[in-house]
């Protein structure tokens, strides 16, 4: 509340533009859902409804150019740039975001999760929402990765970021024994033909990841089944990113080089996890926070601004015009 009237009263006084004139490093947006109004999964990730994105483009292309992935790989980077992306493969990127793109103009990275758009899987965050709703009862008992009593009276969303933070947390999670410990614990029926059900809900395809290349926008990796690459054993560190990425080149015929990172974790204080990274053909890589960026920087860690649903003018300019402001 503090920085949105700070926000506000620096707009009034002219400051803000005044700095955003001068802009000095290379905002980059971070998406996940675009969607109006509410559903049984996870809520956490549903960033702007469709009109939200229209007036944030609006405000966007009023004070930078936006580039691409490649654009800022090549360093055909012009003075005032920003870069837009969305992260995970979600089916509002083809059916409400594309459309808002196409109308501004506007070229964007989608990141997406080439193990689920495959095989057709919910997201593990959404499986978790799903059962948290979806259950009757007021609490949950579960023994693993450790145990833990969910109270539910209080509302569903405690517990639903309550089991994120567990999972983000553990290291080499089994997520199937996860998942149906909790759908067991729960009560919540989940068959294949319901994974393949909601999958076809939330999950773009294979067809539509390749309408989004064909209308111009640019497809990058998200790792192959959204781990936590500072969780995931060396071992099995080559199949969640060389995997992805061989996976986007068969599907797109295309060589993939960018990666956005799973839960948005910076990279740069996991020596290896930047060497897999780049021992799996990388040359570009973003998590989210905010620091400096200098645009002619090509790093394997750049900072993204995720913004909040309820955002107003005032703060997305703040945000656009320094670093500081989201801090």
């Amino acid at each position: 509340m503090l920085r949105r009237r700070l926000a506000s009263v620096l707009d009034r006084l002219g400051l803000i533009e005044h700095v955003l004139a001068h802009a000095r490093w290379l905002p980059v947006l971070a998406y996940h859902r675009i969607r109006r109004g509410l559903d049984r999964f996870d809520q956490g990730v549903v960033d702007a409804t469709p009109e939200a994105l229209d007036w944030q483009l609006t405000e966007l292309s009023r004070h930078f150019e936006v580039i691409s992935c490649d654009q800022l790989l090549d360093g055909d980077v012009p003075p005032h740039a920003a870069m837009v992306t969305f992260d995970d493969g979600y089916r509002e990127c083809i059916t409400e975001a594309l459309p808002v793109l196409e109308r501004h103009g506007i070229p964007a990275t989608f990141f997406v999760v080439t193990g689920d758009i495959a095989e057709r899987r919910v997201f593990w965050w959404d499986r978790i929402a799903y059962a948290l709703h979806e259950t009757a009862l007021e609490h949950i008992r579960m023994s693993y990765p450790k145990p833990l009593e969910l109270d539910l009276t209080e509302g569903r969303e405690r517990g639903i970021r309550t089991l994120l933070s567990v999972v983000k947390a553990t290291p080499a999670l089994d997520f199937s024994r996860f998942l149906r410990e909790l759908y067991q614990r729960g009560e919540v029926p989940w068959t294949p033909q319901d994974e393949r059900h909601w999958a076809d809900v939330l999950v773009m395809s294979w067809d539509d990841v390749r309408a989004l290349r064909d209308a111009g926008m640019q497809i990058g990796s998200h790792t192959r089944t959204h781990r936590i690459l500072q969780n995931v054993p060396a071992e099995e560190l080559a199949d969640e990113l060389r995997g992805s990425r061989d996976d986007l080149r068969r599907e797109l015929s295309a060589d993939v080089r960018v990666v956005s990172y799973p839960v948005g974790r910076p990279i740069s204080g996991s020596p290896s996890v930047v060497a897999a990274v780049r021992d799996a053909g990388y040359t570009l890589g973003f998590s989210t926070g905010v620091h400096w960026l200098p645009k002619t920087t090509h790093s394997l860690d750049l900072a993204r601004i995720c913004l909040d649903p309820d955002i107003t003018a005032p703060e997305l300019r703040a945000l656009l015009a320094h670093p500081a402001f989201a801090g």
